[in-house]
């Protein structure tokens, strides 16, 4: 699960606290305090996101944010401008890639390209007879297989992260907690079909969550190779660390202290050796 750190400082990663996600949580923060910055607090992955994407009036009136990452998803329910409930399955947009690998005995990068280029969720727009053709396993030749049933397995593979999720918001949601719609961020979420078949799961309206709100003065989020909804999180962050620094109001995330950095651990020793204070 995500907990990101946030360098204001703060972080941003998918995982939450006093879980066995925990190790890689401060593997993280100790890399970011090793390259000299250092990690003052902790923000889950779909809040960050939340940020970026949820209007004020799906905070407000009920929402669920679903970041669709390359390794999990992560999920957070949000309604009367509170988080309500949230979490994180260690499914993400590469375990469709794995599916196909296996299918239909590819590469890895021949799973993405043709993911990409010929997948949807939308089994309806396929024809029965539409083939395309992959890599083969050992990446020296290709062969031809049925772009259908490539759309199926990827099918699959979504509609069971959305029921996964379901399961637990509903089973986890207050009953008069209201809903008025599912919000999707993450690169998965470039996924064709993938809104009707969130409509379809949690029976919510859907829609992608493009971003909120946020001033692209560099253009970097104007790049073809940047889809728009990818970089949710880490806008989320920015987000975050703005209005932290405005306001004394923190929400949803975790105190970490602040750890020393590489350059004040230099600082001090050379310090130290010259006969100054620490």
């Amino acid at each position: 699960m995500t907990w990101m750190p946030c360098t204001r400082r703060c972080a941003g990663s998918p995982c939450l606290p006093g879980t066995r996600w925990e190790s890689p949580v401060r593997t993280l923060e100790k890399a970011i305090n090793e390259a000299g910055v250092a990690v003052d607090e902790m923000v889950f992955a779909p809040v960050a996101a939340s940020l970026a994407t949820l209007t004020a009036d799906e905070r407000r009136l009920g929402s669920i944010l679903i970041d669709i990452g390359f390794g999990c998803t992560t999920y957070a329910a949000f309604s009367g401008e509170k988080m309500l409930i949230s979490g994180c399955f260690p499914i993400g947009a590469n375990k469709i890639n794995d599916d196909l690998v296996h299918r239909f005995q590819t590469t890895a990068v021949g799973a993405e390209k043709a993911k990409r280029e010929a997948g949807t969720v939308l089994l309806s727009d396929v024809g029965e007879e539409e083939t395309l053709s992959v890599p083969t396993i050992e990446g020296r030749g290709s062969h031809v297989i049925s772009r259908r049933e490539l759309c199926r397995t990827v099918r699959i593979r979504m509609q069971e992260t959305f029921e996964l999720i379901a399961g637990e918001v509903w089973r986890q949601m207050p009953q008069d907690a209201p809903c008025t719609g599912v919000v999707l961020s993450g690169g998965g979420s470039q996924l064709d079909g993938i809104v009707a078949l969130a409509e379809e799961v949690f029976v919510k309206r859907a829609r992608l969550g493009e971003l909120e709100g946020l001033v692209d003065a560099t253009h970097l989020l104007q790049s073809p190779e940047l889809p728009s909804r990818s970089p949710a999180v880490a806008m989320g962050l920015l987000a975050y660390a703005q209005a932290a620094a405005d306001s004394d109001t923190h929400v949803a995330v975790r105190d970490r202290g602040r750890s020393e950095g590489m350059w004040s651990r230099l600082k001090r020793q050379l310090l130290t050796k010259k006969g100054g204070v620490a």
